[in-house]
C-alpha cells in the first residue's frame, strides 16, 4: 500500500519560487517526524518520539522539482499490516491511513476537524 501525502509552503513572495533553505528545512523535518510518529502509532498503537521506529511503514521523500513549493512523501507499507492502534487488529488501508494523518496534523496546528 502506498499513500502519498503534499505539503506545500505559502510564501509571502511566491514569485520568487524560493524557500529560506533554514525554515524549510525545519518545516520538513517536523512533517516527516510528525508522519513517522504518526504511522508508527496506527501500526503499533504505541507513542514512541525515538528510534527506533516500526519498519513495518516507511515514509520516503520524493526529490523536490524546480519551482514547487511542495514537498511530497509517500508513506509505504505491506497490504497485510494490521492496524494496532485501537487495540485490536483492524485492516490496515489507505484511506485509514490517511484520514488518521490528516486529523492529527490538522489539530496539531489548531484545528478541530479534518483539513
Amino acid at each position: 500500500m502506498e499513500v502519498e501525502i503534499k505539503a506545500k509552503f505559502d510564501l509571502e513572495e511566491v514569485g520568487s519560487h524560493r524557500l529560506p533553505a533554514y525554515e524549510g528545512a525545519q518545516s520538513i523535518q517536523g512533517i516527516a517526524r510528525g508522519l513517522v510518529l504518526a504511522t508508527h502509532f496506527i501500526a503499533t498503537g504505541t507513542v514512541r518520539q525515538r528510534t527506533p521506529f516500526d519498519s513495518d511503514i516507511q515514509v520516503y521523500m520524493e526529490p523536490p522539482r524546480r519551482g514547487s513549493l511542495e514537498a511530497i512523501f509517500q508513506i509505504v507499507s505491506d497490504p497485510n499490516l494490521k492496524m494496532m492502534a485501537a487495540g485490536v487488529g483492524a485492516s490496515f488501508t489507505a484511506a485509514v491511513l490517511y484520514d488518521f494523518v490528516k486529523m492529527t496534523f490538522s489539530r496539531s496546528v489548531g484545528k478541530r476537524g479534518l483539513i
